[in-house]
């Protein structure tokens, strides 16, 4: 009798990846429905290689609508629109921070991808003021609150926790951009966000 090879997704954290591969996936959805049933804000602090980010990844699927992904799995028998929302996925995986000239490359990066897809032309220099507006044109836009996904949100700092010039510059601009958590919050339908350490050990929530 043949029998059907398991591919384990080592070191896979894209979820539309994960199951296009046909790889093992342990069914986590029903968190899922707990998430877009409670709060509007939410925070995950856990060690590296948790699995974090896989979550984080199926949750951005999930907002965007693509149940194909979802088909056998506990979140594609709940009562949901299954309707594309505006995303936005902030990965802060993607580089080590030894330098200021890596943030803002990171997350200029960002926030120019987001300003094209919006349509955004009156871009202003500050960070913060960019990813509000953001914010609201995608809201505006699309007819539909934002969903953020924050991944790693600490590493800049902890990378730089023994610099103190740089660990200050980084928190200073991080907490420019997650203010905009509270003060854009008529715009936002979910935020969540995962890191190694707790919010007041950085103070990068002022």
């Amino acid at each position: 009798m043949n029998s059907r090879k398991v591919k384990y997704p080592i070191g896979q954290q894209d979820f539309k990846t994960l199951r296009m591969q046909g790889s093992l996936y342990v069914d986590k959805t029903n968190f899922i429905e707990n998430l877009v049933e409670g709060d509007q804000y939410y925070f995950l602090a856990r060690p590296r290689r948790f699995g974090k980010s896989l979550f984080l990844s199926t949750l951005k699927y999930f907002f965007l609508g693509e149940r194909d992904l979802f088909k056998g799995l506990y979140i594609d028998s709940i009562d949901w629109d299954w309707e594309k929302y505006p995303v936005l996925h902030m990965d802060f995986n993607v580089s080590r921070y030894n330098d200021k000239v890596t943030l803002g490359d990171v997350v200029n990066g960002m926030l120019e991808e987001w300003e094209r897809c919006y349509d955004i032309k009156d871009i202003s220099e500050d960070y913060g003021q960019r990813f509000r507006s953001i914010i609201a044109k995608a809201h505006q836009k699309t007819g539909r609150q934002v969903v953020v996904l924050v991944d790693e949100y600490d590493k800049p700092l902890v990378s730089n926790l023994n610099m103190s010039d740089e660990f200050d510059y980084f928190r200073d601009k991080l907490a420019s951009i997650y203010s905009n958590f509270k003060s854009s919050a008529e715009h936002i339908r979910m935020v969540f966000l995962t890191g190694v350490s707790r919010f007041s050990k950085l103070s990068v929530f002022f």
